[in-house]
């Protein structure tokens, strides 16, 4: 692994444990798309795991219905368009939701974004 990467990997605050790391590290040895793991790929990957921790954990079922649809809406939002390079165009794209509504939405989320317009 790059150092880059051991210095993210080092600093990430797991969640889980040791075999999270374990999982993942094997996930990456497995499907990468080099010969070494490149930044991104740790991101997406960990991206993956823990929105699936966040849908799968039980508080998140014991909110109000708008909150609950808030966080997701936030936290979809926030990874797509860090995986977009922040540019809310692609996102709008990518997502198929109109720029327009796509600006309202980020702005009513508190979502920070650079506007490139």
């Amino acid at each position: 692994f790059p150092v880059a990467v051991q210095n993210f990997l080092r600093n990430y605050a797991w969640p889980g444990n040791v075999r999270e790391l374990k999982n993942l590290v094997h996930r990456l040895l497995i499907l990468g798309s080099g010969e070494e793991v490149e930044l991104d790929e740790v991101k997406t990957a960990l991206g993956e795991i823990v929105t699936k921790e966040a849908i799968e954990a039980p508080e998140f079922y014991d909110l109000p219905l708008k909150e609950a649809r808030e966080r997701f809406e936030k936290a979809y939002l926030e990874y797509h368009l860090e995986k977009h390079g922040g540019s809310v165009a692609r996102l709008s794209q990518a997502i198929g939701m109109e720029r327009t509504h796509l600006y309202r939405k980020l702005h009513s989320l508190g979502i920070k974004f650079k506007d490139k317009r």
